[in-house]
Formats: C-alpha cells, structure tokens, sequence
C-alpha cells in the first residue's frame, strides 16, 4: 500500500518539488517525507542544489500553487469517498494513507469550505 506512495514521493522530490511542497501534496510532514526519502537512498538537496534546480525548472513562485492545489484535490477526493458511505479507514485503504492522514484531509477540507 505504501510502497508506491513511497516510490511516488521520490519521484516527485526529483522532479524538482521541496521536502515541504511533496508533503503538502501527499499530508505529510516535512520529517516523515525526509525520512522515506533517506529510506530509499534518496540524498536530499543542498540549499544551492534547490535554489538551481528552483532556478531552471522555473518555478520561483509558482510550484507553491500547484502543490496546494493538488493537496486540495486529494482533500476533496477523501470528502467525497467519506460522503459515499465509506469508513476512514476504507478511505484511508482506497488513497494509501494511513487514517489518521484520512481524518487530516478532512479536517483541512473542511476548513477551507468555511473560508469566505
């Protein structure tokens, strides 16, 4: 279940993404992105290597968005398979979270239905 997660996070990070955004789009911490890189070998950027690599994929200020609004399509997608019927932990096997990360996209769903 979380193998490609996993391998899916990797891919991500080396496509150019911080610690920070592939966890905003996967709801995870910072730490724990760190952590399943450092598991599958991956070495993280020096700050040089990010601020280049930043530089030439051309995504000073705009990767930020994209990355929130990919977060927002996971968060709607857990709201609606809860609003089907579904269990969180039957979501949480449906997306390859865990349920507490199920109870996260809700929560932060939710939140920013109610923004004005």
């Amino acid at each position: 279940m979380f193998k490609e997660r996993n391998r899916q996070i990797v891919r991500d990070y080396k496509s150019g993404l911080t610690l920070r955004q592939v966890g905003e789009k996967w709801s995870l911490s910072y730490e724990r992105v760190r952590q399943i890189l450092h598991l599958r070998g991956v070495r993280p950027r020096t700050v040089s290597e990010a601020s280049n690599l930043s530089w030439a994929l051309g995504r000073r200020n705009t990767a930020k968005g994209r990355v929130n609004e990919a977060a927002r399509a996971r968060q709607r997608e857990a709201a609606a398979l809860r609003e089907s019927g579904l269990s969180y932990s039957q979501v949480a096997e449906k997306l390859g979270v865990t349920r507490n990360t199920v109870a996260g996209l809700l929560f932060r769903h939710s939140s920013h239905e109610h923004r004005p």
